[in-house]
């Protein structure tokens, strides 16, 4: 009997190592698919073509590789989620729990946490939420201080986290770890809605020659 690869929704044309097995697949014939007309991707996963995998493709195999439990986190979890970023991280990170294996396989790494991170689904990945994922980038150093402090001031003022869920993930880290977070967080709270604001604050607030800035008030009009 001919093998047939395995169709899932989720990931389309990928399966893992278990999923073909239970589809009926000898491990001699999951060698063979891998030389032949399929390839291995990642340790433990396969496509079921020789094609181009694009980088959608990638990601979910990453997620396959990652384990069941696993979420993605930092700045490429910001950027499923809709955050822009100046610079792409040259890492993709997932949480795992805490009794799993920290793994690498190229640019995807598993960490493991004793903290399950909240998560939404984005397109059959398991995404953390927006404040877990902007610590990790600060704690796992995936951004520059500039653009962390910048990417604080751009979920906040989009609406995508609140001050109350930020300052409550940050208080489990060391201090100095999240400090660009924090200070764009100070930022927010003195009315800047982005970087460049926040330097012409802090440097008009320096200077007693120049003008004193009243930043982004609300502004009301009379009824007519």
């Amino acid at each position: 009997m001919k093998e047939s690869f395995p169709d899932f929704d989720a990931h389309p044309g990928l399966a893992t190592t278990a999923q073909l097995r239970e589809a009926g697949w000898s491990d001699a014939a999951i060698r063979h698919l891998g030389a032949t007309k399929g390839r291995r991707v990642m340790p433990g996963v396969y496509a079921g073509h020789r094609g181009r995998l694009t980088a959608e493709d990638r990601l979910l195999a990453a997620v396959l590789w990652a384990g069941p439990k696993a979420v993605l986190t930092g700045g490429i979890a910001l950027r499923r989620a809709g955050v822009p970023l100046k610079r792409n991280p040259s890492v993709t990170r997932f949480l795992v729990p805490a009794n799993a294996r920290a793994r690498t396989s190229g640019p995807y790494r598993t960490v493991r946490t004793t903290r399950p991170a909240v998560h939404t689904d984005l397109g059959g990945v398991p995404v953390a939420g927006v404040s877990r994922a902007l610590a990790d980038a600060a704690r796992y150093l995936e951004l520059r201080p500039s653009d962390l402090r910048a990417t604080t001031l751009a979920v906040l003022q989009r609406g995508l986290v609140t001050l109350d869920e930020l300052d409550a993930e940050i208080v489990t880290s060391r201090r100095n770890a999240l400090a660009d977070v924090r200070e764009g967080i100070g930022d927010f709270r003195a009315g800047a809605w982005s970087l460049p604001e926040a330097v012409l604050i802090e440097r008009c607030r320096r200077r007693a020659d120049l003008a004193h800035i009243v930043p982004n008030p609300l502004l009301l009009v009379p009824r007519t």
